[in-house]
């Protein structure tokens, strides 16, 4: 509800002490207090306890629901969503999935197993895979889930859910491979998700045999084990459903490896066989969808250790209590691009000479500048610049300059710049007029920004910002085209250069920085910016204490030898 007395985190951290807790269901409709949320997941993290989430609010009427109901505004779906993952907690989308995934974490013994070929050291990939360190031509097969049904139509499906979730498939070795072919019938294939048919139905040594030999698999962290028991069967059918379940069942426990029973739709589920399961470690789920999304909330807890997570996320929460508090800023407004923008509840923006003057400060790279107050003046400035130039408009209520076309590129001399800059100067005088109409006579007029153009190069967007759950960072593809495509990722502060890196590999087009051909873009500077842009946003504080809440750089232009900040707006708490 709207957490009027107490806080989600309060009741989490309650919970995490409670002797016998191996797992907590949590429905969220608002955001609540980011800090003691954070440390209430580090408490479960460190007791080992499974959280799975369902947030209200991932729509805008399903944000309109929750304050019609309780009052409570939904919040940034991203940042909160990004804080549960960060904790290795499970978010869900409905609520049989919440309470099935929360039934899955709640067993150890189902828990994902590491696969460790017995290497000292190993790399972390950007797209969160490990890479053991080994010589050029030496080949660690992948590791992950195995899905074993008995249709072809379903392996197909759930290879597909397992996709869109970003599981990862256990390569099977070929000694697997090879017994799989002698125990499979001819008409089946050997696969992950491995289809054994329904042709051995009522061989159940043999099913029993295909099981244990996919967990015996090392590469296999999980199995997932789709069984349908229909509902109503004769008696005579009822045990022979039964018998085929124990089957699987017993391969399971035979390999030792971590597993699933599930069912491909909620209703085809045997409450007896759930019940004869209970005891020996393999929970058994009701639904493809809710299944597929156990596997994942089981795979993405294992990926950090619980210490790490725990330490992760006390750094999270000392930060949401050190950053600027939310001044809610109308992003709707920002994103659109308006022409100008100064509806922010309180505090001030920043004119982007500020911004840059700051970004410079804190060793974030920008072109170089210059300010000048008539055009004139912007010829003085170019003498200490090296053409070609760009000339802007600076202000703080100027916020979209393009679309008010208050800015030029590729300024070859001196001529060019003084005919431009004169150009500028009637929507300067009309932004001022604009601003004495909004009763704005205090915010200064627009000055010119002559800076140098910088080089090619990916255009990126980073973004820092304080006004959600947790202060956060985006990562993603910028310039215009950055609300279209919607290709980001989001963190919660702090984020290491490391952090940062390994986000820009889970961006759907990663292959714009890497290109397959080599060369690309300098992602350690691109990661070292964005990490920066982090801290800026936590440690800045102006000459009255007054911090950041929001600064956002569009374009970052990625390069081959570094990245730059072309664009910045920022916004005083």
């Amino acid at each position: 509800g709207n957490q009027a007395v107490l806080d989600t985190g309060d009741w989490l951290g309650a919970l995490a002490g409670l002797e016998g807790v191996r797992a907590i269901a949590l429905f969220q409709e608002t955001d609540g207090d980011g800090a003691r949320l954070a440390e209430a997941l580090a408490a479960c993290a460190e007791r080992e306890i499974g959280v799975a989430v369902l947030k209200v609010g991932t729509s805008k009427a399903g944000q309109a629901a929750a304050a019609a109901h309780t009052g409570a505004i939904a919040g940034d779906q991203e940042v909160f969503r990004a804080l549960v993952e960060d904790a290795g907690a499970a978010w869900t989308t409905d609520p049989h999935e919440l309470l099935e995934v929360a039934r899955v974490l709640a067993e150890p013994r189902a828990r994902p197993r590491r696969f460790d070929p017995g290497l000292e050291t190993s790399v972390e990939n950007p797209d969160g895979t490990i890479t053991e360190t080994l010589a050029a031509d030496s080949y660690i097969p992948a590791s992950g889930l195995a899905i074993l049904t008995c249709s072809g139509g379903d392996s197909g499906i759930a290879a597909d859910q397992a996709e869109l979730t970003g599981l990862r498939f256990a390569e099977l070795l070929p000694e697997t491979r090879q017994r799989l072919k002698e125990l499979l019938p001819e008409a089946a294939t050997v696969a992950n998700p491995l289809d054994y048919t329904s042709l051995l139905w009522f061989e159940t040594d043999r099913l029993t045999e295909i099981v244990a030999t996919v967990g015996a698999c090392e590469t296999v962290e999980q199995m997932l084990i789709f069984h349908d028991h229909p509902q109503d069967l004769r008696p005579e059918h009822e045990s022979e459903w039964s018998v085929v379940r124990e089957a699987l069942a017993e391969g399971a426990r035979r390999s030792g490896c971590p597993a699933m029973l599930a069912s491909t739709l909620p209703d085809l589920v045997s409450e007896e066989g759930r019940r004869n399961l209970a005891g020996t470690g393999i929970p058994v789920v009701g639904g493809m969808r809710a299944a597929i999304a156990a596997a994942a909330a089981n795979q993405k807890s294992r990926r950090r250790p619980d210490e790490l997570v725990t330490e992760r996320l006390m750094a999270i929460a000392a930060a949401t209590r050190e950053a600027s508090g939310p001044a809610r800023v109308d992003r709707a407004n920002v994103g659109e691009g308006n022409d100008t923008v100064g509806n922010a509840a309180d505090g001030r923006w920043l004119a982007e000479h500020e911004v840059k003057a700051v970004l410079r400060e804190a060793g974030i790279a920008v072109p170089a500048f210059l300010t000048a107050g008539s055009p004139g003046a912007c010829l003085d400035a170019a003498a200490g610049l090296s053409f070609p130039l760009v000339l802007k408009l600076s202000g703080p209520s100027i916020q979209h300059k393009s679309e008010l076309g208050a800015v030029r590129v590729g300024i070859e001399d001196e001529a060019m710049l003084l005919r431009h800059a004169e150009d500028l100067m009637s929507i300067a005088g009309q932004i001022h007029l604009e601003q004495g109409l909004a009763g704005e006579e205090s915010t200064p007029p627009p000055v010119f920004l002559v800076e140098e153009m910088a080089g090619a190069g990916v255009e990126m967007i980073v973004t820092a910002r304080s006004d959600a759950v947790v202060p956060s960072l985006t990562i993603g593809i910028g310039g215009t085209w950055a609300e279209d495509v919607n290709d980001s990722v989001v963190m919660p502060l702090p984020v290491s250069p490391e952090d940062a890196l390994r986000a820009l590999g889970r961006l759907k087009a990663f292959g714009l920085l890497r290109p397959r051909g080599g060369g690309g873009a300098d992602t350690i500077a691109l990661a070292e910016l964005a990490s920066g842009l982090g801290r800026l946003l936590l440690d800045y504080r102006d000459g009255e204490g007054r911090g950041l809440d929001l600064i956002e750089l569009n374009p970052v232009v990625a390069g081959q030898d570094g990245a730059t900040a072309l664009d910045a707006l920022a916004h005083l708490a």
